[in-house]
């Protein structure tokens, strides 16, 4: 796959692509083929749930580059033409938007970047990062019997940061 060079990044420096595509949009691309294949094969209903991100709804402040933010977009649309595909066979495609959660990589983030951290909750109405584990019961909402009417949805679960 030959890299795309979009000029200028936010840090003035061209953006290369495809490593963030690679990993937020081809990875959610083939696991989304493989479990729909198999869903179809086997002629089941099925729920695949997709992580996209806020950052596919805004652009973000204070980060350079936005090859993070075009992934994750094309992973939010991806998501609902996968769920418009396959809805008549009874599978519904949906994606999670998570904002800022305290994931490992965050964790890190914040010691080597605290003031990019604090900025960024500084816009959070509730005021803190999410805890991984809020993002479970929306998982277990989205895949079970409750959201079989449920397809191409983004669910938003930011602290209410994209309220402003």
């Amino acid at each position: 796959m030959p890299h795309v060079r979009i000029w200028p990044g936010g840090d003035g420096q061209p953006l290369s692509l495809p490593g963030p595509i690679d990993l937020n949009l081809t990875t959610c691309f083939l696991g989304t083929k493989i479990a729909g294949a198999a869903m179809l094969a086997a002629k089941k209903n099925g729920r695949i749930i997709n992580i996209a991100s806020i950052s596919a709804l805004i652009a973000n402040r204070g980060l350079g580059g936005r090859d993070y933010e075009t992934g994750k977009a094309a992973v939010l649309h991806f998501t609902r033409c996968a769920g418009a595909d396959w809805a008549p066979h009874g599978i519904t495609v949906n994606a999670i938007c998570p904002g800022l959660f305290m994931t490992d990589i965050n964790k890190e983030w914040n010691e080597k970047n605290p003031e990019v951290i604090e900025a960024f909750l500084e816009n959070v109405p509730m005021g803190r990062a999410g805890i991984p584990h809020e993002i479970g019961p929306l998982a277990v909402f989205l895949a079970s019997d409750a959201a079989a009417y449920v397809t191409g949805a983004s669910y938003v679960i930011d602290g209410g940061y994209t309220l402003w």
